[in-house]
């Protein structure tokens, strides 16, 4: 049996006199990646969309049902894209029917984006069904597990970022 499905199976066994290094965190870390990207490009297919696309559409769902108004700069930063690249992209968004744009409701000089209903159905679908499966994993999990992990991503996401604030 391989590490990752002696995890798998039962994560509180670990194999005798075997103890997990970074490096094994690093290799599942890479694995989870790659079965993520090969995730989303199935999204991506099923929704008809490119990457950026499908992020900004999510972005705008979940902002929708916040109840939170996105303006083209908001999508711009969110995405980290040029102010030309979030116009061409809220173009094909607007062509495709998958998002309008609005008068801002309280600044006449500003533009909303908004999610189509047919879209916030076909996202929600596309992204749905990888999300469910990730809550399951976390689901079966104890709190002690979940509190482990969360420091864990927590201080992966803090050394990732400082790395690319130092570059």
């Amino acid at each position: 049996m391989t590490r990752e499905e002696t995890y798998a199976t039962d994560p509180d066994v670990a194999e005798p006199g075997v103890s997990t290094t970074s490096g094994d965190i690093l290799n599942l870390l890479r694995e989870y990646r790659a079965a993520e990207t090969t995730s989303r490009r199935g999204a991506r297919r099923e929704s008809a969309m490119g990457e950026t696309d499908l992020l900004a559409m999510r972005l705008l769902v979940e902002a929708h049902a916040e109840g939170r108004l996105l303006t083209p700069g908001a999508i711009a930063a969110a995405l980290g894209i040029s102010t030309a690249s979030t116009t061409a992209l809220i173009d094909r968004l607007s062509t495709a029917r998958f998002v309008v744009r609005k008068p801002h409701e309280t600044d006449r000089r500003s533009t909303v984006v908004v999610p189509t209903v047919r879209s916030e159905k076909d996202v929600r679908e596309a992204l749905g069904r990888g999300q469910a499966s990730i809550a399951r994993v976390a689901d079966d999990m104890s709190q002690h597990e979940m509190d482990v992990v969360a420091r864990f991503l927590t201080n992966l996401i803090s050394a990732v970022r400082d790395d690319a604030d130092s570059r």
